[in-house]
């Protein structure tokens, strides 16, 4: 965990930490209404499952988002601790709030499929890598698969994060492709991942780091 982690934060510290957040938080909200749910992509995380639960249901995405987070975050909170968990509570909030904010206009609807594919690839794939990026190195969870993985390690013992983390993601990519009706969905939401990996890297420094220190002390 990192030294902010650890140490109590002033209220400076604590204003930069949330406004940062927040914008990680706007980041994910105009990637899923613009790009993801249009082209049914789901490259994995608790936001993938969401756009497929939505999809089969009809609840509206943004309390779909809540129902698949909250119980997971109650849980991140009793076994992570206060200051992480509050973070991510916030963002887990504040998420759903921009999706209902944000239009959900389809800016790429006079193109061909497979082009609407290949932007939200690209441009998704970087905005919500920089997004879990900017929330990584601000000490706190988007409160996805990976934030699911600590918890099923801590509780249920069984497992490595990393595996845990590429099975949650996989099947949720393969669900998405049963969904949609089309195998292209499923190669492209693939392919966004593997964009997604790389700008986490890059975009949170040593984020990475300290989140698996993180996990370590849980």
């Amino acid at each position: 965990m990192s030294t902010q982690t650890k140490k109590k934060l002033s209220p400076k510290e604590w204003v930069i930490d949330i406004i940062w957040i927040t914008i990680s938080a706007a980041l994910t909200a105009v990637t899923v209404n613009l790009f993801f749910m249009h082209t049914d992509l789901a490259p994995g995380g608790l936001t993938g499952l969401a756009i497929i639960l939505s999809t089969i249901t009809g609840i509206p995405l943004e309390y779909m988002t809540l129902v698949v987070s909250v119980p997971l975050l109650i849980l991140g909170m009793i076994f992570i601790g206060s200051k992480f968990g509050i973070k991510t509570l916030y963002i887990t909030l504040m998420i759903p709030v921009f999706i209902k904010i944000v239009p959900k206009v389809n800016l790429m609807a006079t193109l061909p499929f497979i082009v609407q594919l290949i932007i939200a690839m690209i441009v998704g794939g970087l905005l919500i890598g920089l997004s879990i990026g900017i929330a990584l190195r601000h000490d706190c969870a988007t409160g996805g698969t990976d934030l699911l993985a600590v918890l099923i390690k801590k509780i249920i013992k069984i497992g490595e994060i990393p595996t845990i983390v590429f099975i949650c993601d996989g099947l949720i990519i393969i669900f998405s492709g049963f969904i949609a009706k089309n195998v292209l969905v499923s190669v492209f939401s693939f392919l966004t991942l593997m964009i997604i990996i790389p700008t986490i890297k890059i975009s949170s420094g040593q984020g990475l780091k300290k989140k698996s220190e993180t996990a370590e002390k849980v």
